[in-house]
């Protein structure tokens, strides 16, 4: 009977500090993306694929709350835009 009643105890402090566990990694989670997503478009300002990339930059930015700027460096055109980029390399390539 005692030895029941420990286990008991030893069940509910377990899922009590389970439960205090998940809070804090909850809690400490931080929403994604964390700063402005930098979109480089390697073609000249003004063109077709700028202003397609503008407009659907403007509707990212409200569905994700985050600000999403497209970038036209000089360079792009002429060597590749990955080379350009900075941090994590995420790339979507036609039929992914």
């Amino acid at each position: 009977m005692r030895l029941s009643r420990l286990l008991r105890h030893a069940a509910s402090f377990a899922a009590l500090l389970a439960g205090i566990v998940a809070a804090q990694a909850q809690a400490q989670q931080t929403a994604y993306p964390n700063r402005a997503i930098r979109w480089i478009v390697p073609l000249p300002p003004g063109g077709g694929a700028d202003i397609v990339a503008r407009t659907i930059a403007e509707r990212l930015a409200r569905s994700l709350g985050q600000q999403v700027l497209v970038d036209n460096p000089p360079a792009a055109a002429r060597s590749s835009a990955p080379s350009l980029q900075h941090g994590p390399r995420r790339m979507a390539t036609p039929g992914c």
